[in-house]
């Protein structure tokens, strides 16, 4: 009897249900009515901006390795004591500097990107949120 009686609610409630109520997303993006377009011009463009950003980081951090390298070359070649390890000291703060300063250009440039995809879903292609896309995952681990 109550195995019955559960059946029959979970078939109202299946029934009952609007039509379009399987398009949606648990967030309540209908596939349907969703300028798909626009999103994927949106998404396209903050992955370039993304792509772009990361190119930056790697070109930021290669420079700053070569620096290093080369600082720490010369400074291992002073035969004052003293004098190589105030050279070595000041390598790895200026390779620090510029390695805090490409991280930090980095998510700065990130999160602008994500900024404008959020912008453009909600003012251009009429969309409150895209449940599908989320920032969660694109960090600098």
């Amino acid at each position: 009897m109550l195995a019955a009686f559960v059946l029959g609610a979970v078939a109202l409630i299946i029934f009952a249900m609007p039509s379009d109520a399987a398009a949606k997303t648990k967030r309540g993006i209908n596939a349907s009515t969703t300028n798909l377009t626009c999103v994927q011009e949106a998404v396209t463009d903050r992955e370039t901006a993304i792509g772009t950003a990361y190119e930056k980081h790697f070109t930021a951090m290669k420079t700053a390795l070569t620096d290093r390298k080369t600082a720490l070359t010369a400074a291992w070649g002073k035969t004052d004591a003293k004098q190589r390890r105030t050279e070595v000291k000041t390598a790895w703060k200026e390779f620090r500097a510029d390695k805090s300063a490409a991280h930090k250009t980095l998510n700065t440039e990130r999160k602008a990107a994500w900024k404008e995809f959020r912008s453009t879903v909600k003012d251009d292609c009429k969309q409150s949120a895209v449940a599908e896309d989320s920032e969660s995952s694109d960090t600098l681990n």
